[in-house]
């Protein structure tokens, strides 16, 4: 009877130091942050936060993610502060994350950062999530980070979001979840800065154009490849410069401006608007 006293002392002050040492385990499942590719994204399969919280399909909201990006676009290689926000009244406990990504599951740019209220995961950190000491709030919740933007001629970049709001009850089950994207498209003034290098390398015609296009390139760039995006990123066309005059039927696309670009990583573009 004396041994059993000290041994039931020594299991108790245990589990109060796995408690202590791991707080967010006895708050509300991934307290301490959602885990990676579940945030709507392309990446993750647009995966969110209902593949593990039961409770109503998830809601999309806009303009849960904001930034100081201009209106414009990012400038290549540049820092902005990202902003996710969440309100509903009665609740206690939130929860997000994020991934910029392109529609094909891309990861662009780096994410940062800047508080303890908020951690980066993923494999190479390309999600950024709530941390056990950014999920409080009455009736809203905030969390900001930074992001830098890629190099020129990555393109547009959009950041998909899932959020949580739970109902505190300590399970997964009555939460609801929303989902809210921010599509940031890079300036095109950064696209076409080195605009005269590039005609000297190739040009195109007529432009603005109607239906049909030809990309006009010097001979060194025959069986480059190419590929032509809208301003949200998306790819409209693809393929080879088979020769030194390639013709490309736009007749699809829709009237706006495109950017093309040639070589494997892009490293000349040019812009081409379609009537």
């Amino acid at each position: 009877m004396n041994k059993t006293i000290p041994i039931l002392g020594l299991v108790i002050a245990t589990v109060a130091l796995m408690a202590f040492n791991n707080p967010g385990a006895h708050m509300h499942k991934n307290a301490g942050g959602a885990v990676a590719g579940y945030s709507g994204d392309p990446a993750g399969g647009s995966l969110t936060c209902t593949a593990c919280h039961a409770g109503p399909p998830a809601t999309a909201v806009s303009g849960l993610i904001t930034s100081d990006i201009p209106a414009e676009g990012y400038t290549p290689n540049t820092t902005y502060t990202i902003t996710a926000a969440i309100a509903s009244v009665g609740h206690s406990r939130f929860g997000f994350e994020i991934s910029p990504q392109n529609p094909e599951g891309d990861f662009i740019g780096t994410l940062v950062n800047t508080g303890e209220e908020t951690l980066l995961n993923g494999t190479g950190s390309n999600y950024i999530t709530h941390s056990f000491y950014g999920i409080a709030g009455e009736g809203s919740r905030s969390w900001t980070f930074d992001w830098t933007a890629p190099p020129q001629g990555t393109g547009s970049a959009t950041f998909y979001g899932a959020f949580n709001v739970t109902n505190s009850n300590f399970t997964q089950n009555g939460d609801t979840v929303y989902t809210s994207t921010l599509l940031v498209p890079e300036a095109l003034s950064t696209v076409t800065a080195e605009l005269g290098t590039n005609e000297r390398a190739f040009s195109v015609y007529p432009n603005p154009a109607t239906d049909l296009i030809t990309i006009k390139a010097n001979s060194n760039l025959v069986g480059s490849s190419f590929m032509i995006t809208d301003q949200a990123g998306r790819q409209v066309s693809s393929g080879k410069l088979i020769n030194e005059s390639t013709s490309i039927d736009l007749s699809g696309a829709a009237a706006g401006a495109y950017v093309i670009r040639i070589g494997d990583q892009g490293s000349r573009t040019l812009k081409v608007v379609k009537k």
